[in-house]
């Protein structure tokens, strides 16, 4: 099946490839993020930075903001 290519499909087509190609960069920066040493302290520093100390709450602050598993417990 051929589909006619009209300036506007082929502008979101590029609109499109441009996103993947943004989202392989972000891709290619996590990848290197992922080898700094002490990854997770220095995301957990970078919330609230002007509130000093307290390095347990900012760390379950992270913890619950990006990580776990939905659980379907017996109250539901």
């Amino acid at each position: 099946m051929l589909v006619r290519m009209t300036s506007r499909s082929s502008l979101l087509v590029q609109h499109a490839v441009s996103l993947l190609v943004l989202a392989q960069q972000e891709l290619d920066e996590i990848q290197s993020m992922r080898n700094t040493p002490d990854f997770f302290n220095k995301v957990a520093d970078s919330i609230a930075p002007t509130i000093f100390g307290h390095q347990d709450i900012k760390r379950a602050i992270l913890l619950m903001l990006l990580g776990g598993v939905h659980k379907v417990t017996h109250d539901s």
